[in-house]
């Protein structure tokens, strides 16, 4: 089986998302004096972010720049966030933004303790922190990230405004396997197309890999929620595709 994307942290030490934004030369010079201040003395963290760098690198030598659109019901691209070097992270023009909005609109379908989605949208250059309802253009990209309170297995789910069902994530038949943790970025974002109105989107927490085809086909003909076994968790947001702002 592979590896799991990510690893737990101390509460004290920095989010993987913090640690991303250092990877990409996004904080300001403050910011970063005083994180490369707690690497020096963290070997936890230290070993993070070798990993982080590694599993970009790997992610790319198994699926390459671009991955094909067309096998299984995607219509979208996938594109590759920048697999940096600390020398070259300061070149890098994607942007995250580390907010935390409150969710608004549909519930989501999980109770206490259980695994979470959130996704960042990034429209004209610009990257924002998403939300339920979230209003979107074709050709934003959104990027999705999880919470997860243990390790298991992940897939992301939508079903758009003209009844089409698409695997969002991963880019291959099987659900992929995640590392209990929060507010991790998966390795990938995704091209909207331009199918209007709204999209339902889910995340789907399993203790057991599963052949995603099936479960997008069903939820394509029922119009529904997955349906899945026993030991499966589902986490529910919903994005608006408008034709303009």
């Amino acid at each position: 089986m592979s590896q799991p994307y990510q690893r737990s942290r101390p509460p004290s030490c920095p989010s993987d998302l913090r640690l991303d934004h250092f990877l990409l030369g996004e904080l300001e010079e403050q910011e970063t004096a005083s994180l490369r201040a707690h690497l020096d003395s963290c070997s936890h963290c230290t070993a993070r972010l070798a990993a982080m760098d590694s599993e970009r690198e790997q992610f790319g030598r198994q699926f390459g720049a671009w991955v094909p659109s067309k096998p299984r019901g995607r219509r979208f691209r996938w594109r590759l966030w920048p697999v940096l070097s600390l020398a070259a992270a300061a070149a890098a023009i994607l942007l995250v933004v580390e907010l935390r909005p409150e969710r608004g609109g549909l519930p989501t379908i999980r109770g206490k303790g259980q695994s979470r989605l959130e996704f960042y949208v990034r429209h004209q250059g610009v990257v924002r922190r998403g939300s339920t309802g979230e209003a979107v253009l074709a050709g934003d990209a959104l990027r999705f990230a999880y919470s997860s309170g243990a390790p298991g297995y992940l897939a992301v789910i939508s079903l758009d405004g003209r009844g089409r069902a698409t695997v969002y994530y991963p880019p291959q038949s099987t659900m992929i396997p995640i590392a209990a943790g929060d507010d991790i970025l998966l390795p990938a974002s995704t091209i909207l197309d331009d199918a209007p109105g709204p999209e339902q989107i889910w995340g789907v927490f399993c203790r057991v890999p599963l052949d995603l085809e099936p479960i997008r086909a069903r939820v394509e003909k029922t119009r529904r929620a997955p349906t899945l076994p026993d030991g499966c968790q589902i986490d529910a947001t919903s994005i608006e595709k408008r034709t303009s702002r």
